[in-house]
């Protein structure tokens, strides 16, 4: 089913009931530049060697038919690092859709395999039944708030950040 293994990613924020409509209105500014932040901050996870890859793989394998990436794998050797990005093509990275509106923001990749490489999954390479291979997760947008075990990109400290812009616009 194609479309099925996209990635949504929601943040929201509340008010007291009562607030002002300055203090609404610094909030929803504040949001906003806290949302865009996050949203160079995913991509920045994504592009950077900061993902630790538990063995040897090839990328920047390219073919016109799945038959042909097969046989240009199989004749590769193996080309990365012990620490690496998420982005190979920048098919995923290309495919997030953003929206923020009030205190809500919505970042939504829309690549068929975006789930798989945020939250990991096993797969058959190239439809391979009789081969197996697990993706570690790779949950960019969660380590960029909270942190990971395979992630050793700067941490976004969301709350402080969006105090901070409020105080700057109050």
């Amino acid at each position: 089913m194609a479309g099925a293994n996209k990635l949504k990613f929601t943040i929201e924020a509340e008010l007291p009931k009562g607030a002002t409509d300055a203090i609404l209105k610094a909030a929803e500014q504040g949001f906003h530049a806290v949302a865009g932040e996050l949203t160079g901050r995913y991509k920045e996870a994504m592009s950077s060697n900061v993902w630790s890859w538990p063995r040897q793989s090839k990328r920047g394998i390219s073919g016109g038919t799945l038959s042909e990436v097969a046989r240009n794998w199989n004749a590769a050797s193996y080309n990365t690092p012990q620490t690496r990005n998420i982005w190979d093509s920048g098919d995923l990275a290309r495919s997030m859709n953003f929206n923020v509106s009030g205190l809500k923001a919505e970042w939504v990749w829309t690549a068929d395999y975006a789930a798989w490489v945020h939250d990991g999954a096993r797969i058959h390479p190239f439809g391979n039944k009789n081969k197996t291979v697990e993706l570690p997760g790779r949950p960019w947008t969660t380590a960029v708030l909270e942190g990971h075990a395979r992630y050793s990109g700067d941490i976004y400290d969301l709350p402080e950040e969006l105090k901070k812009k409020i105080s700057d616009i109050l």
